[in-house]
């Protein structure tokens, strides 16, 4: 950069790696230096605005959104509202998050840009089924289907299918994916498919030692260092586990990317949190769920987190 201080892709990666170093002020000057010469590169404002939420400062953040939803280019028009409708979500307006996505659909269709319509209803419907908005989110992945954006939303049905506790229909789904991919994918991948969905049934049914069996066999080889399974979380800290537990939602809260999924990411706190808690790390619990209403304080939308967050503070007198 000292030589090339116009090169705006080397700018980037020098941000992403200041950021990941944890020294966040000198990565905004570097992202500030892009937006300087660019002030619509999407990239280096997705960037800052994570910055500025590694920061605490949403309400920054969505205003560097909002400008972006404001351009006058179509593409920078949808991405600005997508990304509003994810600091909606992380900050607990539930409803304005998913109202602000369905726009960004609307804006991406009207531009004639499938890529990100078919992203976008992916990514609204992973919030509605997240929230338990089963059928809504069941409506949106159909929309998938209509979009040449080549994205197959199936596997994603099939996770709503055991949510509403239909196991049969999910286990009849999967075969048919499996028919399908016959021959293309290779069989221990198929296995490990079978091992995922029943390692997510046997968890909604309780039965959490074998949940955290199946859900291992899952695992892609040599994963266990880097695992972020959100389902093998919860089930190892249901079967007396929290140390395993803790190191998932680690790295779940703690990846550079954790602001794509806000809802996600806030309920790892959570979890996060309790894996502490079991473990009698009172402190690191507390920090975790401080930090779990900092951002779903205000909620407009109730959700067990909230709740079990709250009573576990009072419990740590925190």
């Amino acid at each position: 950069m000292k030589t090339h201080s116009d090169d705006d892709a080397a700018g980037l990666l020098l941000a992403k790696a200041l950021r990941n170093s944890g020294r966040g002020d000198e990565a905004l000057r570097a992202v500030d230096g892009v937006l300087a010469r660019k002030h619509e590169n999407i990239i280096a404002v997705v960037l800052k605005g994570s910055l500025l939420l590694d920061q605490r400062k949403p309400q920054e953040a969505a205003a560097l959104y909002q400008k972006l939803a404001a351009s006058s280019e179509a593409r920078s028009r949808a991405e600005g509202k997508a990304l509003g409708g994810r600091v909606a979500l992380l900050m607990g307006h539930f409803h304005d998050g998913l109202r602000d996505l369905r726009g960004a659909v609307d804006q991406a269709r009207q531009a004639k840009i499938p890529s990100l319509q078919g992203q976008y209803l992916m990514t609204l419907a992973q919030a509605q089924a997240t929230l338990g908005r089963n059928q809504e989110a069941l409506g949106t992945y159909a929309e998938v289907r209509n979009v040449e954006a080549g994205l197959d939303p199936n596997l994603m049905i099939i996770n709503v299918m055991v949510s509403q506790k239909q196991y049969d229909t999910a286990r009849s789904m999967l075969e048919d994916q499996i028919a399908h991919w016959k021959g293309k994918a290779s069989v221990d991948f198929l296995e490990k498919l079978r091992s995922s969905l029943e390692g997510s049934i046997a968890l909604e049914e309780g039965n959490y030692k074998d949940a955290v069996a199946r859900l291992e066999a899952a695992l892609p080889d040599r994963a266990s260092a880097s695992v972020k399974s959100e389902s093998l979380g919860r089930a190892l800290l249901e079967t007396g586990n929290p140390g395993k537990a803790e190191a998932i939602f680690r790295r779940i809260t703690e990846d550079p990317d954790r602001y794509t999924d806000p809802i996600g990411y806030v309920r790892g706190l959570a979890r996060l949190g309790e894996a502490c808690e079991k473990q009698g790390k009172k402190d690191e619990a507390l920090r975790a769920y401080r930090e779990v209403l900092s951002w779903w304080g205000a909620a407009d939308y109730s959700l067990p987190e909230i709740e079990k967050t709250k009573e576990a503070l009072k419990r740590l007198g925190g």
